[in-house]
């Protein structure tokens, strides 16, 4: 079943590359929810992300203040990308 929530996840993420020019921010919207079904059942993209977010402290800074502000089920799939030693 987790393949099929990833294939969905890259569907969203195409649809909303393609709508991402539009006025009205749909496209953001769609890849955002893309990128979180695709972590939420993949160990391989969070380890992806988890390096490219190693890299990126500024970013890693970023998504770690965001989280207090999205909903619990996203809140616990950005946790589980944090970088392996925080030092902010």
């Amino acid at each position: 079943m987790a393949f099929v929530y990833q294939i969905f996840g890259g569907l969203l993420i195409l649809a909303g590359l393609s709508v991402v020019w539009t006025p009205i921010p749909l496209g953001i919207i769609l890849i955002a929810f893309g990128a979180v079904l695709i972590l939420a059942h993949s160990s391989a993209a969070r380890d992806w992300v988890m390096a490219r977010l190693a890299g990126n402290r500024k970013f890693d800074a970023f998504l770690i203040r965001a989280e207090r502000f999205l909903p619990g089920p996203m809140r616990r799939i950005l946790e589980a990308t944090h970088s392996l030693s925080p030092d902010f």
